[in-house]
């Protein structure tokens, strides 16, 4: 599941990290919506993070700071 988080802006990617909680096994769905916050969906259940997706955000290669 880590390798994953690679394809991921360093940003977004420690985000979801830090959120899985030991739970990357029943992740099913990371769903990434401009204006909207992440969602992570498990096997049973969705998490929603207080973190809201701008489109410089999504850029591999955007700076943290945006």
């Amino acid at each position: 599941m880590i390798s994953i988080l690679n394809f991921f802006p360093n940003n977004i990617s420690n985000i979801i990290s830090i959120n899985l909680n030991n739970k990357s096994n029943y992740l099913e769905e990371i769903r990434l919506r401009v204006s909207k916050p992440i969602i992570l969906k498990f096997s049973n259940e969705e998490l929603v993070l207080n973190y809201n997706i701008t489109r410089r955000r999504c850029y591999k290669n955007a700076p943290t700071n945006m």
